[in-house]
C-alpha cells in the first residue's frame, strides 16, 4: 500500500472516530440537560401535586380487576379542585381511544363547557401514550403530572409502542409504515357527476 492510500484510509479513520464521540458526547449532554430540567421541575413539585397523584394512584387500585391490572386512572384539576376524571375502559367500552387522559379531558371539558383546559393540571397513573398527550396540547394544560413505577417492565412494553407512533409521525407521509393516500380537488375531479358531487 502507497503512502497516499495510507494516508487516506488513517483520515477517514480518524474522521469517523471524531463522527462517533461527537454524537457520544452530543446524547450525554442531552441527558444530562434533560436530567437537570426533570430535576428542576421535581424540585418545583408541590403539596398538591403529591395529594393529586396519591388521589389518582388509590383510584387506579379501586378497580383493579381480577388479572391485578390496575387501569391507568386521570385527573384533570384546576384551582385546586378536580374538574374531570377518568379510568382506562379501552377493553371494557371495545374502544381504543378510551384511555384515562381522554375521558378525564371529556369529563373537564364537560365540566367546564369548553373545549379548552387552560390553567388545568393532569395527573395520572401511568405515562400518557402519544394519542392522549396530542389530546392535552390540544386543549392547552398547563401541566403534566403521571406516575413512573419503580417496576419499568410494563413501562417498557409501553414505550416499545409509543416509540413506533413518534418514530412514524416524523417520517414523510409518503413514507410511514401505515400508507396515506392523499387526495386534491383535481384527483377528485375525474369522479365528480354533472351536479359536481362524486359519483359513487
Amino acid at each position: 500500500m502507497t503512502t497516499l492510500p495510507k494516508f487516506l484510509l488513517l483520515l477517514t479513520l480518524l474522521i469517523m472516530g471524531a463522527y462517533v464521540n461527537h454524537n457520544a458526547a452530543s446524547r450525554m449532554e442531552q441527558q444530562r440537560r434533560r436530567q437537570q430540567r426533570m430535576a428542576k421541575l421535581k424540585a418545583n413539585a408541590t403539596a398538591e401535586d403529591y395529594a393529586f397523584m396519591k388521589k389518582v394512584l388509590n383510584m387506579s387500585a379501586a378497580f383493579t380487576d381480577a388479572a391485578n391490572d390496575a387501569p391507568p386512572t386521570s385527573l384533570v384539576v384546576k384551582d385546586g379542585k378536580v374538574i374531570g376524571e377518568g379510568r382506562d375502559r379501552s377493553a371494557q367500552l371495545i374502544d381504543p381511544s378510551a384511555h384515562g387522559e381522554m375521558e378525564a379531558v371529556k369529563a373537564a371539558c364537560n365540566y367546564s363547557g369548553a373545549t379548552t383546559l387552560e390553567g388545568s393540571v393532569l395527573y395520572t397513573s401511568s405515562k400518557p401514550c402519544p394519542m392522549c398527550l396530542a389530546l392535552l396540547y390540544m386543549v392547552d394544560v398547563e401541566r403534566i403530572v403521571y406516575y413512573m413505577p419503580s417496576d419499568t417492565t410494563q413501562m417498557k412494553a409501553a414505550n416499545a409502542s409509543n416509540r413506533r407512533v413518534s418514530e412514524a409521525l416524523k417520517q414523510d407521509p409518503a413514507y410511514r409504515p401505515i400508507p396515506e393516500l392523499v387526495l386534491q380537488p383535481s384527483d377528485l375531479e375525474k369522479f365528480a357527476g354533472d351536479d359536481g358531487w362524486i359519483k359513487r
